[in-house]
């Protein structure tokens, strides 16, 4: 493993933690505005483009955790 990639490795699962918190908080707002339809569908593009970069997030974990082995 390189030095970015331990420095990567290091970090990476408060990162996947703080996106899951903030998926969790939008699936919350979402419940709070389900009739505000233009808000939501703001909500669902951030939901969307979270969703993206965690599924990224979790295969770089897997990836740097192969290396680890």
């Amino acid at each position: 493993m390189s030095y970015l990639e331990r420095q990567e490795w290091a970090s990476i699962e408060d990162t996947i933690f703080s996106i899951e918190s903030k998926i969790e908080d939008i699936q919350a707002e979402m419940q709070r505005f389900s009739s505000n339809y233009d808000h939501l569908a703001q909500l669902q593009a951030q939901l969307d483009e979270l969703n993206i970069n965690l599924m990224e997030k979790y295969e770089r974990y897997e990836y740097l955790s192969d290396l680890g082995k």
